[in-house]
């Protein structure tokens, strides 16, 4: 739904896309972090599937939110 605008460029002069994300299994997220961050976005760790899953879906404060980090902030 949101692809569109992600896809575009991960950053913008604004600033880097934030890419949200969770899981249970640490040494993955880590990765994930990893390869997010080389392709420019700005990763954010929502913790545990659970808490994504609450955080992105069924109308939880992040569902459909697309969010830019202010690179002027450091």
């Amino acid at each position: 739904m949101y692809g569109r605008y992600i896809e575009a460029d991960s950053v913008t002069e604004a600033g880097r896309r934030i890419l949200f994300y969770a899981g249970d299994h640490e040494d993955s997220k880590t990765l994930f972090r990893a390869v997010v961050e080389r392709f420019g976005y700005a990763p954010v760790d929502l913790g545990s599937l659970q808490m994504g899953r609450l955080m992105q879906v069924d109308g939880g404060p992040l569902t459909g939110l697309h969010a830019i980090r202010d690179t002027s902030l450091g």
